[in-house]
């Protein structure tokens, strides 16, 4: 099995607070924002997280 034994953080790639984000958050797991896909739409969900 690929990087059995190691220590990886697996993360959620997604461009707004939608579907991958919430996968994320049910899962546990870490979520990355690619704003520059869509900038005004992370940033807005930044703000209702009171992430920024």
């Amino acid at each position: 099995m690929p990087g059995e034994g190691t220590d990886v953080e697996v993360w959620i790639l997604g461009s707004s607070g939608g579907q991958s984000a919430k996968a994320a958050g049910a899962r546990g797991l870490r979520f990355a924002a690619n704003y520059h896909v869509s900038p005004a739409t992370v940033l807005d969900v930044r703000r209702k997280s009171g992430a920024g």
